[in-house]
């Protein structure tokens, strides 16, 4: 699955427009349970290096509408989403 699918889950799921950076650590690792806070931490960094996310008055603020993503039932992320993918050896 997608970076671009966690990132609308932590929005749909929370029912937000705005996550400060704990509320999303929160969700991703305690609440689901889908990697530790680290892991959460650096999936922030990733999604606002890929342009999902950007801050906004000291939140995070999607780049799209998370309603357009399809969630798929029962959906955890692959330790995948974690990884850089260099467009070069693509």
């Amino acid at each position: 699955m997608s970076l671009k699918t966690v990132v609308a889950a932590a929005f749909r799921h929370l029912r937000k427009e705005r996550l400060q950076k704990v509320e999303f650590i929160y969700y991703i690792s305690i609440d689901r349970k889908w990697m530790n806070k680290d892991q959460a931490a650096f999936l922030i960094e990733r999604a606002r290096d890929e342009g999902l996310i950007t801050m906004v008055e000291g939140a995070w603020v999607p780049a799209f509408d998370p309603a357009e993503v399809e969630i798929p039932l029962g959906f955890k992320p692959s330790a995948d989403v974690l990884e850089k993918h260099d467009p070069v050896l693509s």
